[in-house]
């Protein structure tokens, strides 16, 4: 099995000892139907010299093929951490913003996993000499491998925008769970009306708000929709569910989706 470097370790050129490394935050995110990611941040040593590193990662698996899947790592520096509330300082203290005790640098380590069946929606055929890229991208290439990427500002727009609204990117509790298939359908349908306006694929990086309502199940249900993109990066989308008498099953508000290929 193909075991590919630790992102941490080359951002910082060796091995960090296990006893300095102060874990802040962990979250695990899964997008049904879309990408898998993990999200670490951890409290930044100020003698560490870390270079903002990415790295993609092959892996394939020749016995069973479909368990193969592609993986973008990143780790960045430069965000600040609050503590209290758990998530990216908002500067909520501007005025104390210098000496507010929850406020830390972190270190931000995060990973996505694309699986065959994500990625095959966005394949077009395409007039190229490129052999390489279209054996990964439809996972023909028998053998895994890793290869370091650069950080452009636009990653690192996108990458924020997670570090900003991870907390948000689940599903309530209170969600009905034969509701979460019409919740994702609405997504995939933003998704589309994304790579149509924005020519490029997008992801959901937070939910402003999600209102569900005590509806029959097992009626016929249909979405309506309405975007904005929001510059060349990101789009903002409402979605309504209503059943066949014309009655709302859910609303979906803000539907933040960020650029996820440049």
């Amino acid at each position: 099995m193909h075991q590919p470097p630790d992102i941490l370790t080359l951002a910082h050129k060796q091995a960090p000892m296990q006893e300095h490394l102060h874990l802040l935050q962990e979250k695990d995110r899964q997008i049904p139907g879309s990408v898998n990611y993990t999200i670490k941040r951890y409290h930044r040593n100020k003698q560490w010299n870390i270079e903002d590193t990415g790295m993609l990662v092959y892996h394939y698996e020749r016995a069973t093929p479909r368990e193969s899947y592609l993986e973008l790592k990143f780790c960045v520096t430069g965000n600040m951490y609050c503590r209290q509330k758990d998530t990216e300082c908002d500067m909520c203290k501007f005025n104390e913003s210098a000496h507010c005790a929850e406020r830390v640098e972190s270190i931000d380590v995060m990973s996505f996993q694309f699986s065959p069946v994500h990625l095959s929606q966005f394949i077009k055929p395409r007039k190229t000499n490129d052999t390489l890229t279209e054996d990964v991208l439809n996972f023909r290439h028998r053998s895994s491998f890793t290869k370091i990427l650069p950080l452009c500002g636009k990653t690192r727009v996108v990458i924020e925008a997670l570090l900003n609204h991870s907390e948000l990117m689940h599903w309530p509790e209170n969600v009905i769970y034969g509701r979460v298939p019409l919740l994702d359908g609405g997504l995939q349908l933003l998704r589309l009306w994304g790579y149509e306006t924005l020519r490029k694929p997008t992801l959901p990086t937070s939910i402003g708000r999600l209102t569900c309502y005590n509806n029959d199940e097992n009626t016929k249900l249909f979405c309506q929709f309405g975007a904005q993109t929001k510059g060349s990066l990101k789009l903002i989308g409402h979605l309504h569910f209503k059943d066949v008498h014309n009655q709302l099953v859910a609303v979906m508000e803000n539907v933040e989706m960020c650029i996820t290929q440049f």
